[in-house]
């Protein structure tokens, strides 16, 4: 994190924040790998001209990971807001 960040996002850390941070970061680490295992696939079935119906579990993960982030953004500050201070934004 970069010191300008740091100087506008006043965090209150604690051990409780610090594991539920580390915790989000796992959790958009899951999302974001399972949607990419899911794009290589999908890509590699395309390559192959592999039927309809086999790509097709493949191109639903991808939809549901996007719906995912999507609507995360507009979460994130719900989950973090007790810990942000924009007092001094």
């Amino acid at each position: 994190m970069s010191k300008g960040f740091r100087q506008t996002l006043c965090f209150n850390l604690t051990s409780e924040s610090d594991d539920e941070i580390k915790n989000y970061v796992e959790e958009v680490w899951r999302h974001a790998t399972r949607r990419s295992d899911a794009n290589k696939r999908l890509a590699e079935l395309i390559e192959q001209n592999a039927p309809p119906a086999a790509r097709a579990p493949l191109a639903d993960i991808e939809r549901d990971e996007v719906r995912w982030t999507f609507n995360e953004t507009r979460e994130i500050g719900r989950k973090f807001a007790r810990y942000l201070n924009l007092r001094k934004v």
